[in-house]
């Protein structure tokens, strides 16, 4: 009875903590649900967690030249900004998806996921950004097609930055986000590897889009 009874106990902890990251889930931007989440796990022993969510919270909100940001980045990067003993918390993905291994979590929870095939996004569709507040996408090559799709899928209205990993074919990703309904929260766009001889058309294509005047972030390596 006592093994039944516990299995129980665990099951119905289970199901608790995935209310929480659902209602986290329905309302991304809002603090609130994550740190009732964080209540909820102090009171279940899962201090060291629970902590990382206040703090990660904090760090959200700091300006880069706060003295807390500075330590968290520096100082306490494996804590605090790299989540690594945290990890476990993450739900797990489609084999063609993996967190970022710097770049996991936000405000606690998990937020940045590398796509290798979008193909295998575009099959997930919604079921991907009901896991977790998920807003940070790291896509890579793609025909012209699977770009339209994501630009005509609704689960791109919770994608606030996109960091495109290729070095030929971006016009295409940039034309189709901005022809998008779904693009309005994305907000940063990252060339990781703008090492074409055709950048300077990229980024004036970029500009002379719908999605520039929305950008708060334009970032090129």
């Amino acid at each position: 009875g006592d093994e039944r009874g516990g299995h129980s106990d665990s099951l119905t902890t289970m199901t608790e903590f995935a209310d929480l990251v659902a209602a986290i889930t329905a309302r991304p931007g809002d603090d609130t649900p994550r740190l009732i989440a964080a209540d909820w796990l102090d009171d279940r022993g899962e201090h060291a967690y629970a902590s990382f969510i206040r703090h990660q919270i904090q760090l959200h909100h700091a300006d880069p030249w706060d003295g807390f940001a500075i330590r968290a980045r520096h100082q306490r990067k494996d804590e605090l900004t790299l989540g690594l003993p945290y990890r476990k918390y993450l739900p797990e993905l489609p084999h063609f998806l993996h967190w970022h291994p710097e770049k996991a979590f936000r405000r606690g929870f998990g937020s940045g996921v590398i796509v290798r095939q979008l193909s295998g996004l575009i099959e997930t569709g919604q079921q991907l950004f009901d896991l977790a507040p998920i807003d940070e996408l790291w896509l890579g090559p793609a025909t012209l097609d699977e770009w339209r799709h994501i630009a005509r899928s609704p689960w791109l209205m919770n994608v606030r930055k996109v960091h495109l990993m290729m070095t030929t074919g971006l016009i295409e990703p940039i034309r189709c986000l901005a022809e998008s309904p779904y693009s309005l929260n994305i907000d940063e766009i990252w060339f990781d590897t703008l090492a074409t001889p055709a950048a300077g058309t990229v980024i004036e294509a970029l500009a002379e889009s719908k999605l520039a005047p929305q950008l708060e972030g334009l970032h090129l390596r």
